[in-house]
């Protein structure tokens, strides 16, 4: 039976993506996530834990999903001003 053995490096080989990925989390949430869950999983690959990826991915959650709520509650709002589930008054 073999065993496969990982070397720690001296360098997390995802720090540079967490940080890339946490400033486009704020910047561009979508972008964000998927460079940030990468950095996280090339620093788990070489046992590393990677906080500014996690923190990244936090973010880029958080603002989706704020952006998502913020975007129903003005369409629910227009359609509750003018009455018009379409928008469209001709």
């Amino acid at each position: 039976m073999s065993t496969v053995t990982i070397e720690r490096t001296s360098e997390d080989p995802g720090r540079t993506l967490g940080i890339v990925g946490l400033v486009l989390a704020i910047l561009f949430p979508i972008a964000g996530l998927v460079v940030s869950l990468i950095a996280r999983s090339r620093s788990r690959a070489a046992g590393f834990t990677n906080g500014l990826a996690r923190a990244g991915v936090i973010v880029s959650i958080v603002i989706i999903a704020a952006s998502t709520v913020i975007s129903f509650a003005i369409i629910a709002l227009g359609v509750a001003i003018t009455g018009d589930p379409t928008l469209m008054n001709p």
